[in-house]
């Protein structure tokens, strides 16, 4: 099928043509949608490392912590920021939170906006996705809906408040 360029078309980018445009059009068209899923996912993850490696640079000397927070706040706001500053540092060991029992764990965040939790007591190491966050202002803090998995594979869901104690 060939497709006639109208005349007023820009390209997507500007050193493409439109005939170039035309076949990754129609290469997008015939990914299935696990395919499309995992570009876009490739696509994000690479967004979020240029964003960090875009604040190392204007913040060489800065801290593991202090980068992860300018990244937070830039992206989510301040609002976020603090609701999610809610982990208690202790070096590099933290005190996480499950069921109301605090552990201690250490917390590495993973670009793409998931933290992956190794709680010491029995190395389990767990990746939390928080999603579909609603602010409660009046106890600083934040209701999330969590994706959660485990290092044996296992896929469940939850709820998280996140915030100060």
């Amino acid at each position: 099928m060939t497709v006639i360029k109208p005349v007023e078309y820009r390209t997507q980018s500007i050193d493409s043509s439109f005939e170039a445009e035309q076949v990754q059009f129609k290469l997008w068209r015939n990914l299935s949608a696990s395919e499309k899923e995992l570009l876009l996912k490739r696509v994000t993850k690479r967004g979020a490392m240029s964003a960090l490696a875009g604040i190392k640079g204007q913040f060489p000397t800065a801290s593991k912590e202090i980068i992860r927070d300018y990244y937070i706040r830039k992206r989510l706001g301040d609002k976020w920021a603090n609701l999610l500053s809610g982990l208690k540092y202790q070096g590099e060991v933290y005190t996480c939170y499950f069921n109301n029992q605090g552990e201690p764990c250490t917390v590495r965040w993973v670009p793409g906006g998931a933290y992956q939790v190794t709680w010491l007591r029995d190395g389990r190491v767990v990746t939390y996705s928080f999603f579909d966050c609603v602010g409660i202002p009046e106890y600083g803090m934040a209701r999330c809906q969590v994706g959660i998995v485990e290092d044996n594979g296992r896929l469940s869901a939850g709820v998280a408040m996140l915030g100060k104690n």
